[in-house]
Parts: C-alpha cells; sequence; structure tokens
C-alpha cells in the first residue's frame, strides 16, 4: 500500500479515486473526516488518497497528473471562478 496523494478537498480526492477505480486501481481514501481537534496537527490528518497494490502505484501517478492538469486546464478555462 502507498500514499499517493493529500488534500484538505476531500471531493478532489474522489475525483482522483473514480479515475484510478476507472482503470482496475484498486483504492482507498484514508482520513476522510480527520479530527478536528487534538495533538496532531491539521495537516498530519488530511484525507490521503492510497493505493492498494504497490505495483500500480506508478500507473496511479500517471492518472493522477492527467486528473489534475485536467482540474487545471478547467479552472484556468473558467472565467466566472477568477477572484
Amino acid at each position: 500500500m502507498k500514499k499517493l496523494y493529500v488534500s484538505p478537498i476531500a471531493i478532489e480526492l474522489d475525483s482522483i479515486k473514480l479515475a484510478l477505480e476507472d482503470a482496475g486501481i484498486n483504492c482507498f481514501i484514508q482520513n476522510r473526516f480527520p479530527p478536528a481537534a487534538g495533538d496532531v496537527p491539521p495537516i498530519a490528518a488530511w484525507p490521503t488518497l492510497m493505493v492498494m497494490d504497490d505495483e500500480k502505484s506508478e500507473e496511479a501517478k500517471d492518472i493522477l497528473q492527467k486528473v489534475l492538469a485536467n482540474q487545471n486546464q478547467i479552472s484556468q478555462a473558467a472565467p466566472w471562478c477568477k477572484c
């Protein structure tokens, strides 16, 4: 099992997870609901996308890069979301 991506935005992880599952890569989101308070710094408890099969981690990284690039293109093309 390997850590693929960490984000404070769980919905971002959901879209990446769906793309991985569509490619047949078994994965899950750890810390989907991080603790609100405690001794752990918030960044240490952010939701984390984990890949179950170590042999698929390189393929998962490629898919991750494609999804993130696509999200970047969408946010740049949407004039209504620029502040």
